[in-house]
């Protein structure tokens, strides 16, 4: 198996969730492969189009090996910023609680 070609293949989501994976098959030592997954990661379109949270890449962050290059984990971040606009937006609602026990939406 050529990881390094998986990794140069590899979707957005997929690219995400195998950081580690890489790491242990040595694809960050090939030439510009570091640069090519932090590349893809900070990807406006592709953040949007994978419809990924900030808690999504929160969590593969927090989940990185020491061995995920500097910069792969900085992109990270700064996909995290990108991801907040797939955040749907919610109406703002007041409750409110009246005697009886009844609660209210408005």
């Amino acid at each position: 198996m050529d990881w390094v070609g998986i990794a140069k293949n590899a979707s957005w989501q997929t690219t995400r969730m195998n950081l580690n994976t890489f790491a242990r098959h040595g694809v960050y030592a090939a030439p510009g492969m570091t640069e090519l997954i932090a590349s893809r990661l900070r990807n406006a379109s592709e953040i949007e189009r994978a419809r990924v949270f900030p808690y999504q890449l929160l969590t593969a962050y927090q989940n990185c090996d020491g061995a995920v290059p500097r910069e792969v984990r900085d992109a990270l971040q700064d996909a995290m910023e990108l991801a907040t606009t797939n955040v749907p937006s919610a109406e703002p609602q007041m409750i409110t609680y009246s005697q009886g026990c009844q609660m209210t939406s408005t």
